[in-house]
């Protein structure tokens, strides 16, 4: 059965519309869908609720091995009913599962483990560039503006995801923005279109309009107030 802290925590979830109070309840190996930890999972959940998930009200019931919860409301202004359900191992959440109906909720299972990867698989699923910072919540901050869904982890570090994009911010004390040479290249849709955005988005730093290069890409730049230097191109139709 799911503890108080648990329960507790599912509450403050849907009462103050935070997804980061759940965190500390969750595995660090959570899953829902393609999220495997317990950041992506959270993270997903900030994204929903930012980009026209509203909930309205909510019932919350308990079984022996996970808690589920009926969320009212509406996506994209359109009337949704689901039956979110987080199944419980050690008192932790383990995973993240959406059903239709009360009955399918009930009996639904964690999705089999994938086999264990052979040895000479050596595949790369995703990446993450670090970002160093001298305040972890000013720059989680400023990624906002630039329309990433952020997460602060214990005020020292923080994630920031957009569009598949991860972006870790590290606080680094005496950091020097003028000396940082921190750097990453995004391959962008629009070039020009992403400049226009971020630029009337009222985030501090610089913004530098794209120009045509001689091998075929149109770029830009932002240099963040921390001095990191976001690079990015697109393609020249």
């Amino acid at each position: 059965m799911a503890s108080p802290r648990i329960l507790d925590a599912v509450e403050a979830l849907f009462d103050q519309q935070d997804p980061a109070l759940l965190r500390p309840v969750l595995h660090p190996r959570c899953t829902w869908d393609s999220c495997v930890d317990a950041d992506a999972v959270v993270l997903t959940m900030t994204s929903m609720l930012r980009n026209g998930a509203v909930v309205e009200s909510w019932q919350t019931t308990t079984a022996a091995d996970r808690v589920v919860t009926a969320v009212h409301g509406s996506m994209d202004g359109m009337p949704m009913t689901v039956h979110l359900v987080m199944l419980i191992e050690d008192d932790l959440i383990t995973h993240v599962l959406v059903a239709d109906d009360a009955a399918e909720a009930a009996s639904v299972e964690a999705p089999a483990q994938p086999e264990p990867p052979s040895l000479d698989n050596t595949e790369l699923a995703s990446m993450a560039a670090i970002l160093p910072c001298r305040d972890v919540l000013a720059a989680l901050a400023h990624y906002e503006l630039l329309g990433f869904s952020t997460h602060s982890y214990d005020g020292g570090y923080g994630y920031a995801e957009r569009d598949g994009v991860a972006f870790h911010l590290a606080r680094v004390d005496g950091l020097d923005p003028l000396a940082t040479t921190s750097a990453v290249y995004l391959f962008v849709n629009d070039a020009a279109a992403l400049h226009a955005s971020w630029k009337t988005s009222g985030a501090g730093g610089q913004f530098i309009e794209p120009e045509m290069t001689d091998y075929g890409l149109l770029e830009g730049a932002h240099l963040d107030p921390n001095g990191n230097l976001l690079r990015y191109g697109s393609r020249s139709n």
